[in-house]
């Protein structure tokens, strides 16, 4: 059941996948179905795993509607971090890397950048960590836009690290670098290089 961190009551997770993720040292991905109080039916839900995860982070921009909805997290005795959220049916923006980037999903993607510097979160700001995602607008219609996901790299700015087995064949901005220091204006320099089609 789950308590604390997220949907209070008695949930079960009816695993569909085995791990999404092979080959990826520390982290792991599964398909589920959460079933539980006040809940019409089954849910489709990720079930994330990883030794680093940023789900303050994570709660921010959900709360916010620019990252799937966050439904539990906790650490486990032996310090994996287990995340539960909403699935998304899109794919990220990695799908169409010489496509250029709508102003919608860019605005959205510089509001989610906003909430996290305004708490001094950095993010690692990725085509595949971009997911264009149909919200409804104000006057109901639906409109293009994006969620952010996955937060194993964020952290606190001046702080957090990058993995040391960063791709060194990634487009990164200058001073974005294995084991180096995570700061807010790699994010700022990341998503002018989105802006310009470059990343």
């Amino acid at each position: 059941g789950y308590r604390k961190n997220g949907q209070k009551g008695k949930f079960t997770l009816t695993y569909t996948s085995i791990n999404l993720l092979p080959g990826r040292d520390g982290r792991a991905m599964f398909d589920a179905l959460l079933n539980g109080p006040k809940i019409k039916g089954s849910i489709p839900v990720k079930v994330r795993v990883a030794r680093r995860y940023c789900a303050q982070g994570h709660q921010l921009l959900s709360d916010h509607d620019l990252a799937p909805k966050l439904r539990h997290w906790e650490t486990s005795a032996e310090g994996w971090i287990i995340v539960v959220m909403n699935a998304l049916p899109e794919k990220s923006l990695e799908s169409t890397p010489e496509s250029r980037i709508s102003e919608r999903v860019l605005r959205d993607i510089e509001s989610a950048l906003r909430l996290l510097h305004g708490k001094y979160f950095v993010f690692d700001l990725r085509r595949s960590y971009i997911i264009p995602f149909q919200r409804k607008g104000r006057d109901g219609r639906s409109e293009g836009g994006a969620m952010l996901v996955d937060f194993d790299w964020a952290g606190k700015d001046g702080v957090q690290r990058y993995p040391l087995g960063m791709n060194v064949d990634d487009k990164w901005p200058q001073g974005v670098q294995g084991g180096k220091i995570m700061k807010l204006d790699h994010d700022i320099a990341m998503l002018k290089m989105l802006r310009q089609n470059k990343m």
